[in-house]
């Protein structure tokens, strides 16, 4: 199992602001790196979607169930991957004072250790630079500790 963590927070952008861009999958393939086209079929939770990405520069279809949604709090769907294995991504959200916080966690195994191993790494790299360019791109900065 390899595991990515990223916590950001911004001053500049408020809680109900972040979860609405979040939830806005359609609007994926203009605010998230690497997603180049989304088709929603229902919403809610237990709602499936489509994108198309680009793993090492192949477009590649994932199939997306909604697996956590508690409005304004957390987000996250599963990804059972083309080449094997399954995915989950989740976010949580919170807001202290005026600060918003955003804890982004991705949990992935490719089915076998040879795979982890190889394709794994560079998924991992390839995700971390995703949620940090989301992260930034939305005003939002990265705790130190989740420095590359």
């Amino acid at each position: 199992m390899i595991t990515i963590k990223i916590t950001g927070h911004s001053n500049k952008i408020d809680l109900e602001t972040a979860w609405n861009k979040i939830i806005d999958i359609e609007k994926y393939p203009q605010r998230v790196k690497y997603v180049k086209k989304v088709k929603v079929h229902n919403t809610g939770l237990g709602s499936k979607w489509d994108d198309i990405t680009t793993i090492l520069w192949i477009p590649i279809k994932m199939r997306h169930t909604v697996n956590y949604l508690q409005k304004n709090k957390e987000y996250g769907f599963k990804v059972y991957m083309y080449f094997g294995g399954c995915m989950e991504q989740k976010y949580t959200l919170s807001q202290k004072d005026k600060k918003l916080i955003i804890h982004a966690l991705i949990t992935f195994d490719l089915g076998n250790k040879l795979l982890n191993a190889s394709l794994g790494f560079v998924l991992k790299k390839r995700l971390r630079n995703m949620l940090i360019s989301n992260f930034k791109k939305n005003g939002a900065e990265i705790y130190p500790d989740n420095r590359i």
